[in-house]
Order: C-alpha cells, then structure tokens, then sequence
C-alpha cells in the first residue's frame, strides 16, 4: 500500500477548533508529508475517530500508543505503517514557574510512572 492509494479510501477526517481539517502527517524518507485525504465522516474529537474506525466505517490515522491494544488483539490492523511519523514520546506544555502547583507535579509523575512499557525509552 502506499500514501498516493489514501485516494481511493474512505477515511475519517478531523475538524479543528479553528474549522479547519487536520491532514494526516506521514513520513516519508527524513521529511514529513501532510495528506489531505476524503471520506464520509468528519469528526472534531480523538474518541469518535476511534469508534468510527473500529466500526469499520473508514481508515482513521491514530496514534500508535491509543491503538496498541486493539491491533495486538487483532481487531485492528496497520496501514502505512512504514510512513507512520513518530515523535519522541509524552509532551506536556505547561506555564514555566518556579513552583509547580501541586496538582499539576501530582499529574506529571503519575503520567510518568505509568507511560506504557513500550513507549519508555
């Protein structure tokens, strides 16, 4: 399979909070490639893509980690994986303070401590 078949498939698409639609990134060689692609389902959030895709309603890009479960299980399969992009692992972007609030160490270490195996480094 590659990127240029997307063409030919119905995929789930994702409207921003700006209105806009989110290409599906994917990498090709050492550089990034965004795909607009088409299909019969917009959504606006990351749960009903899931649904949509494990109802068999279309192809949706989904990260990795969301899915790994579902495509050990096998009721899920890869596509493109080859092109997937990647990135290094869990970001959390939050105001740079001295003191962090305690609520917010409390999350941080707790996301920490229970990153899936797979994903630590």
């Amino acid at each position: 399979a590659s990127i240029a078949e997307l063409s030919q498939h119905r995929c789930i698409r994702l409207r921003l909070s700006s209105g806009g639609i989110l290409p599906w990134t994917f990498q090709v060689g050492n550089r990034e490639e965004d795909v607009q692609v088409s299909g019969p389902v917009i959504v606006n959030d990351f749960s009903a893509l899931s649904v949509a895709v494990r109802s068999g309603v279309a192809l949706g890009m989904i990260a990795e980690p969301v899915a790994h479960q579902e495509v050990v299980s096998g009721q899920l399969e890869l596509a493109l994986d080859q092109y997937a992009a990647t990135s290094a692992g869990l970001f959390l972007y939050y105001p740079s303070r001295k003191q962090v609030m305690p609520k917010l160490r409390a999350f941080i270490d707790y996301a920490r401590d229970h990153l899936p195996a797979h994903l630590r480094s």
